[in-house]
């Protein structure tokens, strides 16, 4: 990175943190439609089915956005950060986020 400007290096992490918002919403969108089928007045096994299939994407998708997330982070460290001395990259990771209860 030490041959990248600032500005640079904060242009790119702002690119990064637009496809990482995008990957939480598009996780938000699916969760709803799961979450919209329980909803219906004819839900029944076949629609249970389809329910687990989409909170397994929301599920994954919110971890890809995680994963995401602890590499911006670890490769484009916001500003505010960077000049903190006690910065460090986290050590939590996405899949402990993701399986919680």
């Amino acid at each position: 990175m030490s041959n990248y400007s600032a500005d640079q290096i904060i242009a790119c992490r702002r690119v990064a943190m637009e496809q990482n918002q995008k990957l939480f919403e598009e996780a938000n969108a699916i969760n709803r439609s799961a979450l919209d089928l329980l909803e219906r007045s004819d839900f029944d096994s076949e629609m249970f089915l389809v329910y687990l299939q989409l909170k397994k994407r929301a599920k994954n998708r919110f971890r890809e956005a995680l994963e995401h997330a602890v590499l911006l982070n670890e490769h484009f460290p916001s500003p505010k950060l960077q000049n903190t001395h006690r910065w460090e990259p986290p050590t939590v990771r996405a899949e402990e986020l993701v399986n919680e209860p």
